[in-house]
């Protein structure tokens, strides 16, 4: 397996499904880019898709695009400390 100082996760739609794989390939201390496009569920227009992909519960508030980047920095935490678990 080849790791990678540096990478960028940009697929089209949920980014969850990706990120153990991502997170798999990259160094220790590397960095990792990640674009988020479903909009529409972080923003809290599909709870249920929410919930069902990143665990999470949103609501519209005000403040909806902090939410959203707090919901997938939350996922991506998740994720970081199963792998290093394993390691």
């Amino acid at each position: 397996m080849q790791l990678h100082f540096s990478s960028h996760l940009d697929p089209y739609g949920c980014t969850v499904q990706f990120l153990d794989a991502a997170f798999r390939n990259i160094y220790h201390q590397g960095v990792l880019v990640v674009t988020a496009t479903d909009v529409a569920s972080l923003y809290g227009k599909h709870p249920q898709v929410t919930m069902r992909n990143y665990n999470a519960h949103t609501v519209k508030t005000d403040y909806t695009k902090e939410l959203a980047v707090r919901v997938l920095l939350t996922a991506m935490s998740r994720y970081v400390v199963k792998i290093a678990a394993e390691r």
